[in-house]
């Protein structure tokens, strides 16, 4: 799931796979911007067939937030 992500975010954000790291957030990332946070989201619920809420949207923040959020709508999901 996090290799996917790392991809995911790579894509969305227009850089290299080696920028996202455990360590990335939206102030490291110069092009993580509302529109490719958008982008970002769309993808995630597309691969992993899920919708995220608003309010988990907004805190999607760092790649960390990202697996937390993603982590826990898979288990209440049952995706794995």
């Amino acid at each position: 799931m996090e290799e996917k992500l790392r991809h995911i975010m790579s894509e969305s954000f227009k850089v290299s796979l080696n920028q996202i790291t455990e360590e990335t957030k939206v102030e490291t990332i110069e092009t993580w911007d509302s529109l490719n946070h958008i982008l970002m989201v769309l993808a995630l619920e597309r691969e992993f067939k899920i919708t995220f809420a608003p309010e988990e949207i907004i805190g999607m923040v760092s790649f960390e937030e990202v697996v937390g959020v993603l982590k826990q709508k898979l288990q209440t999901s049952g995706i794995r």
